[in-house]
């Protein structure tokens, strides 16, 4: 009785290791050469997203469209993925973020947690200082008209709320 329970407990951790791995390599893979199609793919349709200076996204539509502006922002931008680790649902992914912002390189480093339902992101929570990040568009003027052109949209709810 015990050697079926444990063995029913090793199988569904394993499982979602499984899970959790599929879901960081198809993390991975998106961020590499990212493309709206493989971003959203990662999405479960009740999604939220929560992430510094923005609102959050609520729903598949608006996580489409909040990630839609990331890159129409800055359309070279690329994650590459140092760590993860997964325990229960949650998959948490320690990765760094590059692109150019006003002609110029810029990275930054971010740890998403994630909360996996069926293999797909049901929640998105991200972790980073913004501050670098918005420093860079100020001090960078020739970013200034994409930034306040997608700006504006994206400092109101994609979730349709005011």
């Amino acid at each position: 009785m015990h050697s079926s329970s444990s063995h029913s407990d090793e199988t569904g951790e394993a499982a979602i290791s499984s899970q959790a791995e599929r879901f960081v390599e198809g993390f991975r893979a998106a961020w590499a050469a990212p493309r709206i199609e493989q971003l959203t793919a990662l999405l479960h349709p009740k999604v939220r997203l929560y992430q510094p200076v923005t609102p959050p996204a609520i729903g598949f539509e608006a996580a489409a469209q909040s990630l839609q502006q990331v890159l129409e922002l800055m359309p070279d931008i690329r994650g590459e993925v140092h760590r993860w680790s997964a325990q229960g649902d949650a998959v948490y992914i320690e990765f760094t973020f590059t692109a150019t912002i006003g002609g110029r390189p810029f990275r930054w480093k971010l740890v998403d947690r994630f909360t996996l339902e069926g293999g797909l992101a049901i929640e998105r929570v991200s972790f980073f200082d913004p501050l670098p990040l918005l420093a860079a568009v100020l001090t960078r003027p020739s970013a200034w008209k994409r930034w306040w052109r997608m700006g504006l949209s994206a400092f109101r709810s994609p979730s349709g709320a005011a």
